[in-house]
């Protein structure tokens, strides 16, 4: 039901006091009626909170994931490593309840490492975050921490690594304990390689601070970059991420003497993507020009980025 309208000039001409409150009591009962309304009909005027949709995750992939328990109750998580070298190999496992567990081992081969309070080459730290601090437990922290971590596999050419592991991690500060048993992994490093003029090229993949463009509820893919032991560099963009698809992108090689090769219109495939945290793609090809007009030809390459700080 809707109130009639009066005009200003209407109700200014009421002489009467008794159709003056009768006017009043109108509009007032009008105002009840409407407001009672207003609750009982939700959808009328909604009250609703906004609540921003969750970024873009990636769906459960073996190939990337970690499982165990963790206090005899599940932990998953989305496994990332840096690329193999001689100062050993570091992983991030992100849980789906936003903690991480970050492992430092002081070897790039398959074995078994113990982690206990008087070894410092190999660590593993279990980060909790809270409303106004991080909490931080190690396997260093008190006497009964440490466990095993169990390399099982580097596969230098599918960029895989597997293993598994068992840890009881504390803390000097806090009391909680946080206890890890049947776990295992089975992840990709970070990598990138292609084949330019018919060279192979390979480029260390370390933890990248390009994989938050836009925000986490519209993302951009854009300028993931990657440096070669020779100087050179390759720039990849692919503008707003829509899902995991092919898109067209435009990449930039530079050389060791500092000239740049373009291409746009290149086919980049998303096959996997975490805001922030993951990403795994193949592109090309794609004929690469500079100013002066030199080209160059690019075949397929593909890459795995994971944010392992």
């Amino acid at each position: 039901m809707t109130a009639p309208v009066l005009s200003i000039r209407r109700y200014m001409s009421l002489k009467s006091p008794l159709h003056l409150l009768f006017l009043l009591l109108f509009f007032f009962t009008a105002a009840v009626f409407t407001s009672c309304r207003k609750e009982e009909d939700g959808f009328t005027f909604p009250v609703v909170p906004y609540e921003p949709p969750p970024p873009p995750a990636t769906e459960h992939d073996t190939v990337i994931s970690v499982t165990a328990l963790l206090n005899n109750d599940s932990f998953t998580a989305l496994g990332r490593a840096l690329t193999p070298s001689a100062e050993g190999l570091e992983f991030s496992f992100l849980s789906l309840d936003g903690n991480s567990l970050f492992v430092v081992l002081g070897a790039d081969t398959p074995g078994t490492y113990e982690m206990q309070r008087n070894v410092s080459i190999h660590t593993a730290v279990y980060y909790v975050p809270q409303q106004t601090e991080t909490k931080s437990f190690t396997s260093r922290a008190t006497t009964d921490a440490g466990g095993r971590f169990t390399v099982t596999l580097v596969d230098t050419v599918s960029h895989r690594i597997k293993g598994t592991f068992s840890l009881l991690l504390t803390s000097r500060t806090y009391p909680e304990r946080y206890d890890f048993k049947e776990g295992a992994f089975d992840i990709l490093y970070n990598f990138m390689e292609m084949t330019l003029e018919g060279r192979k090229m390979t480029a260390a993949g370390q933890s990248p601070s390009n994989l938050n463009q836009g925000s986490a509820t519209a993302p951009y893919l854009d300028n993931i970059g990657f440096g070669f032991a020779d100087g050179s560099s390759f720039l990849i963009s692919a503008g707003a991420y829509t899902g995991t698809k092919t898109y067209s992108s435009t990449v930039a090689y530079k050389n060791s003497q500092g000239k740049t090769f373009q291409a746009s219109g290149v086919p980049m495939m998303l096959i996997r993507y975490h805001y922030g945290q993951f990403m795994q793609a193949e592109y090309g090809p794609a004929e690469l020009v500079a100013a002066d007009g030199e080209k160059l030809r690019m075949a397929e390459g593909r890459f795995v980025q994971g944010n392992t700080q």
